[in-house]
């Protein structure tokens, strides 16, 4: 844990690299929260979740309450689709608004959202699909 609270995150790519190795050979879905301070250095990385093949629960309620318990300034979600593509479903726009609202009403941002895949991640954020 000490060590993970020294990197820094600073783009989506820098993101991207990070959450990967989470992912990896996984057949269902996981959820986890990134949480980062000010200077975008890893406060905790959380799994919320494991759900089957296609669903996982996505507890805003929970992301807010580890947000708030390390004191973060944003936060990233990253769930995975196994065996599909890494491209938000309507399930993964829909909680990408209501976290962001939850997020904003404790003064804390929505950096991302990013969605894995076997062999693929694509950024919400820097895919146009929130700012």
């Amino acid at each position: 844990k000490a060590a993970q609270r020294d990197i820094i995150l600073e783009t989506a790519e820098d993101c991207g690299s990070f959450r990967r190795p989470y992912f990896l050979n996984k057949r269902n879905e996981f959820v986890y929260v990134l949480c980062l301070d000010a200077k975008c250095k890893v406060l905790t990385c959380k799994q919320l979740g494991e759900g089957s093949v296609n669903s996982a629960n996505v507890p805003i309620r929970r992301i807010v309450e580890i947000a708030l318990s390390v004191n973060a300034t944003s936060v990233i979600l990253s769930p995975n689709h196994p065996g599909g593509l890494a491209i938000p479903s309507n399930d993964d726009i829909q909680t990408t608004y209501r976290l962001a609202q939850a997020m904003e009403a404790v003064d804390v941002q929505l950096a991302d959202h990013f969605i894995f895949s076997e062999s693929d991640y694509i950024s919400m954020h820097v895919s146009g699909y929130f700012r």
